[in-house]
């Protein structure tokens, strides 16, 4: 996550649409990066590593999203409500939460609990949850295990 201070401004907004979104996300910039008009959604609680993120890009890829589609936000600085907001300003498609206190904080935003190691809906959308995702990769079989929670969050979001 890029350090506060170097986030640059929200970009022109073209329709009232845009403008809309812009006005409701602009005062969590430090908590997101990405599209604001992202399809696929990454949430966490703590900084996450290169590799991490390029095997979440990766297969972002895999299930057609590219990476102009994706906002990642950090639930460090954010009370439940203003992840809810956020979110449903963004309004993505589907969501990844890859550690367990991003997920009580995602339950706590929408009062229902967040399945963990197992997909979920969030207001109808596709939610893949993990306790530790960046600690999932670091053997062969538990890789297997993310990308499998991936693949079956990936087809739910083909079938929304």
């Amino acid at each position: 996550m890029p350090n506060p201070e170097q986030i640059s401004p929200l970009p022109q907004a073209q329709s009232v649409y845009e403008r809309q979104i812009q006005a409701e996300c602009a005062s969590f910039t430090a908590s997101f990066e990405g599209s604001l008009n992202a399809l696929f959604c990454i949430i966490f609680s703590k900084p996450i590593t290169s590799s991490t993120r390029e095997a979440l890009l990766a297969t972002a890829k895999r299930g057609g999203f590219s990476a102009s589609d994706i906002v990642w936000m950090n639930t460090e600085a954010l009370e439940p409500s203003d992840l809810m907001h956020l979110i449903e300003a963004i309004d993505p498609l589907c969501a990844v939460v890859l550690d367990q206190r991003a997920a009580e904080t995602l339950s706590r935003a929408y009062n229902q609990p967040i399945k963990l190691a197992g997909c979920d809906f969030i207001l109808g959308r596709p939610c893949a949850a993990f306790v530790d995702f960046e600690r999932m990769l670091k053997t062969e079989e538990r890789k297997q295990q993310a990308w499998s929670l991936m693949k079956e969050m990936l087809s739910q979001t083909n079938d929304v």
